[in-house]
């Protein structure tokens, strides 16, 4: 596994965890961007973005300038763990979260277990499935009655999927019979499929929410013991979720 670190402003480096973290196999692969510059933080996550690595921590000082996370949040192009200090943290997590792209916040202090099982659950290999949905749904049809189409925008639906909407009696990869976000839904978990290699279940539901589609999903380690309706697959999906989310513009929610 390949762990990116970028540090923003005058964070201490962590020598002793990124030796640790070698010493567990584990790759790392670092860069720094000291004082406002943005080109410096566009230079440093584009090297970080074709480094192949499986996931980026970004580290910022309390005292660094949090519009420089903008840049290199979207140079990167892989899962992001922000680890911010005090103010300067929140307000980066706040536009990281305006700009739409996928992250997480740390919420512990950072050391290797907790890291190697951060990668773990965002290997490129868990991501593929996602990486590859987008392109799997693009030209899909979905069979929708007449009353189903009140509000939708066609034109939305397939710009952003690739979604042709059709007649209720025509052949097609979708049957909106009880909505098309529930049809959505679960066309998108079938397109990623089941992950056996952990037990439990996955969940994921797609809304719109103030504009926005919106995926709230949920890992389950034990049984299926939901309600009749909601779409699962088995085992851990969810970084092959959040890789699908990024590469169709809808915001991924963890729900707990």
């Amino acid at each position: 596994m390949r762990l990116g670190i970028l540090r923003i402003g005058a964070v201490s480096p962590a020598e002793r965890l990124v030796a640790d973290l070698r010493t567990a196999d584990i790759d790392v692969v670092t860069g720094e961007v000291g004082g406002t510059a943005t080109a410096e933080a566009t230079r440093q996550s584009g090297i970080l973005g074709r480094a192949d690595c499986d996931g980026v921590l970004i580290e910022l000082s309390a005292d660094a300038d949090p519009w420089l996370i903008l840049p290199a949040v979207l140079h990167i192009g892989c899962p992001i763990l922000l680890a911010g200090a005090g103010n300067t943290g929140r307000q980066a997590a706040e536009l990281i979260r305006q700009t739409g792209v996928p992250f997480e916040e740390a919420r512990a202090e950072l050391d290797v277990p907790s890291l190697q099982e951060w990668l773990r659950a965002h290997r490129a290999s868990e991501r593929q499935a996602g990486i590859e949905l987008p392109s799997k749904l693009y030209g899909n049809r979905m069979a929708a009655a007449p009353d189903r189409m009140v509000g939708v925008d066609r034109l939305r639906w397939f710009r952003q999927f690739g979604i042709v909407f059709v007649g209720p009696e025509e052949e097609a990869e979708m049957m909106a019979d009880d909505g098309v976000l529930s049809a959505l839904s679960r066309r998108f978990l079938s397109l990623i499929g089941d992950r056996p290699e952990r037990e439990g279940f996955t969940e994921a539901r797609i809304e719109e929410d103030s504009g926005r589609f919106v995926c709230r999903f949920r890992y389950h380690t034990g049984l299926p013991g939901l309600p009749e309706g909601i779409p699962t697959i088995a085992g851990d999906g969810r970084a092959a979720i959040r890789a699908a989310c990024f590469g169709l513009d809808i915001v991924p929610v963890e729900t707990n």
